[in-house]
């Protein structure tokens, strides 16, 4: 029994430590999830590519059939801006 509690928390301890990999080196903003994105597109297209629903950003003066969500990676200034008009994809801005 105390073998079989070891080989348990053996494997639990590998697949936690694979899982943590694997999630670091998944880039939340890239330009090549930036290539992917187009106009005209939905916005469950656009969180299927960049892996996340994004940041609502208000910008003053926008108009209200317009919204923006911005996804940034952590610790950088690299982000990408897509703005939905009447729940397609308006316009898209990659900021470096």
């Amino acid at each position: 029994m105390a073998q079989h509690n070891r080989l348990t928390y053996l494997g639990s301890l590998i697949f936690a430590s694979l899982l943590l990999i694997s999630c670091q080196n998944k880039e939340l903003v890239s330009q090549e999830k930036y290539k992917q994105l187009k106009l005209d597109m939905s916005y469950e297209d656009v969180k299927k590519i960049m892996g996340s629903p994004g940041k609502v950003k208000k910008f003053p003066g926008q108009p209200s059939t317009e919204t923006t969500y911005v996804w940034k990676q952590k610790n950088s200034s690299y982000r990408i801006l897509v703005t939905l008009k009447d729940g397609k994809v308006g316009s898209l801005v990659d900021i470096k």
